[in-house]
């Protein structure tokens, strides 16, 4: 057996282990591979049968030696949102302050007696946002070239583009400017959202948009308009690319049938690349 196992001539030379490693290996791995594979494939199952974030070996799911709790697992997945994505967070707080949101909802549950939610329960989720896309989504990027194309008064030195792997609406010189424009609207507009690739280097030096809001009253007999700015910078002094979402709240809420012209100027810098929008009532 020893022989087996171990390399030729052993302990004399330690080179490459022999034939029956090789095999035993090959059935370790695969025994392990396939329970793995299986688990994975009757989780669905077994947890349309369990509470949430409790195991119960149903389905032929591996039973836990000598006690019903994984060692060290994971917490239950707080009663909350996740947070909102912006400059503040960070790997290191997300979990606390996702946890604090759930604790907080938990507490108030408790104190306004609401009973507990079914999360089997089909929710039918209303639609908040006016016009939104998202790069690297799922949505096909041909898609969101036309809704966008759909909504242009204008586009100057702007593109489509797909560098590095990142879906978004690039930037290509100084002063590049695009302007959309919505005609009574179908639905109420509060924010609008500007998901922005923020980069470094000479390129990105600089880089800086405005952005122009224009809502035009359409229950006035004078043409009526309300503007709103906001600035946005694209360069950070960090060595890597990250996207932020940057909100920016009308100064009046744009009402159904009123009309919304967006204005976004390239105010310094050479490129500036935006890579999801939603505007939104909230």
């Amino acid at each position: 057996m020893e022989n087996w196992f171990s390399p030729d001539e052993w302990p004399n030379r330690q080179i490459h282990p022999g034939m029956g490693m090789h095999i035993s290996s090959a059935w370790i791995f695969a025994f392990n591979f396939l329970t793995i594979a299986t688990t994975y494939c009757e989780m669905p199952i077994a947890l349309d049968e369990i509470d949430q974030n409790h195991y119960t070996p149903t389905h032929g799911l591996p039973k836990l030696n000598d006690t019903s709790e994984i060692k060290d697992h994971p917490l239950p997945k707080p009663s909350a949102l996740p947070p909102k994505l912006d400059q503040n967070l960070t790997l290191e707080n997300v979990s606390d302050i996702w946890q604090q949101a759930g604790n907080i909802n938990t507490k108030l549950a408790k104190a306004d007696h609401f009973s507990k939610c079914d999360n089997k329960e089909r929710l039918l989720i209303p639609r908040n946002c006016l016009f939104s896309w998202l790069g690297n989504s799922g949505e096909k990027f041909d898609s969101i070239k036309k809704k966008m194309a759909d909504t242009f008064l204008e586009s100057r030195d702007w593109k489509f583009s797909t560098d590095h792997g990142k879906e978004g609406y690039l930037a290509t010189q100084a002063n590049a400017t695009f302007v959309m424009k919505f005609t009574e609207i179908h639905h109420p507009v509060v924010s609008l959202n500007f998901m922005v690739m923020t980069s470094y280097g000479k390129n990105w030096d600089g880089s800086q948009i405005q952005v122009d809001a224009i809502v035009t009253r359409n229950d006035s007999k004078e043409l009526e308009q309300d503007l709103t700015s906001m600035k946005i910078s694209g360069y950070h002094d960090k060595e890597t690319s990250e996207i932020f979402v940057h909100k920016m709240k009308l100064n009046s809420k744009a009402e159904i049938g009123d009309g919304l012209k967006i204005d976004v100027h390239l105010l310094g810098g050479v490129t500036f690349k935006i890579t999801g929008m939603a505007i939104c009532s909230q």
